[in-house]
């Protein structure tokens, strides 16, 4: 989870040092679920958070409220799969004109190599750019990452997977059900909570 953490702040700090995007005046992004979250339930369920629905598959589970409290960041989703190491992190951020342009920073920032994209992707019909990418992490063990950035509305939503080299073959279509189970709840003009 630490990893995909690192990956949304990366994001983050990208549009607010490039001065690219923003959320109209009076707007903040906050990115608080929309109804409690069952922490560690394994079973498949559909999940709500801060705009938007998905499926959360078999193993994995909702730990946004552990993560936000010990964290004391506001994430607008935090699904984590114990067994395999994976997370997946959903940052709401400000919207920015270049997706393409945030991620390719990010990936530069974050050394990774074998990068694929950044190329387009379309996200509950929403527009939006997608990379992915490998990291050796400091311990030698190598993280295989993917970010996806979509503009809805008047925000941005940066989404990071991360799952250890051993385990992604398998854990990658869990974001695969995921992503393709995503759901806008409401327009996202105001804010997204």
């Amino acid at each position: 989870m630490v990893r995909a953490v690192v990956l949304v702040a990366a994001v983050a700090a990208v549009i607010s040092r490039g001065g690219q995007g923003g959320a109209p005046s009076g707007a903040t992004p906050t990115a608080q679920p929309t109804h409690p979250s069952p922490a560690d339930s394994p079973s498949e369920s559909t999940i709500r958070h801060a705009g938007f629905t998905t499926k959360l598959p078999v193993g994995w589970a909702d730990a946004t409220n552990r993560s936000n409290a010990r964290s004391g960041k506001s994430f607008a989703a935090v699904l984590t799969s114990h067994s395999t190491g994976a997370s997946l992190v959903v940052s709401v951020v400000p919207a920015a004109p270049d997706g393409a342009t945030v991620l390719r920073s990010v990936v530069t920032g974050q050394d990774g190599y074998d990068v694929a994209g950044p190329r387009p992707y379309r996200l509950g019909g929403a527009h939006g750019t997608t990379a992915s990418f490998k990291k050796r992490l400091g311990n030698g063990a190598v993280a295989h990452d993917r970010l996806v950035f979509v503009n809805h509305g008047a925000f941005g939503f940066a989404i990071a997977f991360s799952a250890p080299a051993l385990t992604y073959g398998y854990t990658s279509s869990d974001l695969a059900e995921m992503l393709s189970a995503w759901r806008w709840t409401r327009s996202q003009s105001t804010s997204p909570a």
